[in-house]
């Protein structure tokens, strides 16, 4: 009987991209050179790491349920291989949009939401390996 992924299997897989993306986010941190600036006259804190990372995860589901969504609308079957490529450009708008969200200064570097979005996008990849791993090995359920 062929069995699909345990829905439970979702908790790690959210688990492993929210520490992965928030250790990201702790080195983007160090390479935005000048925090945004503030109305205190000073400037203001960068967006915790742990935040970065709770944002990029809600991003990451919101985008991932408008792809499979339309996945499913134009009923389409794509390989595993394929559907991962295909998440290239919709991983670096993603990045871009929480990098042009949260650390919204004339300050930065100009390179860096390019860079981050492209790395993040990297990095987001590299997570699916355990993540996408954890999710198929927990036992399945049965699909009629």
């Amino acid at each position: 009987m062929p069995m699909m992924p345990n829905p439970l299997g979702a908790l790690p897989f959210v688990a492993i991209k929210l520490i992965g993306y928030t250790a990201f986010a702790a080195q983007l941190r160090r390479h935005a050179l000048a925090p945004a600036c503030g109305r205190n006259g000073g400037q203001a804190e960068l967006p915790g790491a742990g935040t970065v990372g709770l944002v990029r995860v809600f991003a990451g589901m919101i985008g991932g349920a408008i792809y499979a969504g339309l996945i499913a609308m134009l009923e389409l079957e794509p390989s595993t291989p394929v559907l991962l490529a295909a998440l290239a450009p919709l991983r670096v708008l993603e990045w871009a949009a929480v990098l042009l969200i949260l650390f919204h200064s004339s300050q930065r570097p100009r390179h860096f939401v390019l860079i981050g979005s492209l790395v993040g996008m990297v990095v987001s990849y590299v997570l699916d390996i355990p993540a996408i791993g954890v999710w198929w090995l927990i036992p399945g359920l049965p699909v009629c």
